[in-house]
């Protein structure tokens, strides 16, 4: 017997269910994108925080992108997400923006490039909590932060 398609809840376009969809098409899950039509959605599919993307499969719902990855990993392991190596998987999560950055203001140099640009624009959703509870996730996170505030006062002039 076959498995229904995967209920995934977000909104298309978004960076983060539309990692979360690469991810899904990538280990050729088959899954339905169900999108919000009202913001009472967002909290009946994410009652924590009532941020998208969400997802449910046997029978439980994981929330936030990169814990969706995970779940999907352990599930559904072929094709990997991460490298089989434990020092590389590491290098290879998101929350390694961190160590990449350092203590460097910007990800290559001293002065705002491309790659920063993209990183915020990752980000921005959360950082400007445009997604509720958001900011607190990258607020966790206070390398990050700063990282923001100094794009964001960067573009701001």
């Amino acid at each position: 017997m076959s498995q229904p398609p995967i209920p995934l809840y977000g909104s298309v376009g978004t960076p983060y269910t539309e990692k979360v969809v690469a991810a899904l098409r990538l280990k050729g899950l088959d899954f339905t994108l169900v999108e919000p039509q009202r913001p009472e959605d967002l909290r009946r599919w994410s009652p924590e925080t009532g941020l998208l993307p969400a997802i449910e499969f046997d029978g439980e719902r994981t929330h936030d992108s990169s814990a969706i990855l995970d779940r999907l990993e352990a599930r559904f392991p072929e094709p990997a997400l991460l490298s089989r190596d434990p020092k590389m998987a590491r290098e290879q999560r998101v929350a390694d923006l961190v160590g990449m950055l350092g203590d460097r203001p910007y990800f290559y140099s001293e002065t705002l490039s491309r790659a920063d640009v993209s990183v915020y624009a990752a980000l921005f959703g959360m950082y400007t909590n445009r997604f509720p509870g958001g900011r607190r996730l990258v607020a966790r996170h206070p390398t990050l932060l700063a990282f923001c505030d100094r794009v964001h006062e960067a573009i701001a002039r």
